[in-house]
């Protein structure tokens, strides 16, 4: 009788442990249907949009695009080229920070993948935190961002 308690105790604390992963072990939430490497991938691409400065660089609206579709596919891609090339030459550039990846979900070819982040604006110091929301797709060339929302000041 003592043995199946000890077992009875021993599979609640696995299902514990794996129904609050997340809170339990400080990790995000997710499911991973995807491939071997693909959330490193993923982060890599999501840490692109936010705190890479590349585009900086471009010297026309076409060098702007394609260093953009690096990191995003359409319709993103529209919008942010669109964006950004309307701002250029006002734009105060401030790259934000990923605090914590939050959940993930990852399936054969589109994945779903939000954080906590922080920016600073260097103007005038100011610090916001929020979250990004991020859907992308795998593509021939890796995986790229098809759709975004930033929600800030929470």
């Amino acid at each position: 009788m003592k043995r199946y308690l000890i077992y009875g105790l021993i599979l609640a604390g696995l299902g514990l442990l794996v129904f609050f992963r997340p809170v339990i072990l400080g990790g995000q939430a997710g499911h991973y249907g995807g491939q071997a490497g693909d959330e490193q991938d993923i982060e890599r691409v999501i840490e692109r949009a936010v705190g890479s400065l590349d585009y900086t660089q471009a010297r026309d609206r076409a060098e702007l695009e394609r260093i953009l579709a690096g990191i995003y596919t359409d319709p993103a891609l529209g919008t942010v080229t669109e964006a950004v090339w309307d701002q250029w030459r006002t734009d105060n550039v401030n790259p934000a920070s990923i605090l914590r990846w939050t959940d993930f979900w990852i399936g054969k070819d589109r994945a779903r993948v939000t954080a906590d982040l922080y920016f600073r604006d260097w103007t005038d110091n100011a610090e916001f935190s929020g979250e990004g929301r991020w859907d992308l797709v795998r593509t021939g060339s890796g995986w790229r961002i098809a759709d975004f929302e930033y929600r800030w000041g929470y």
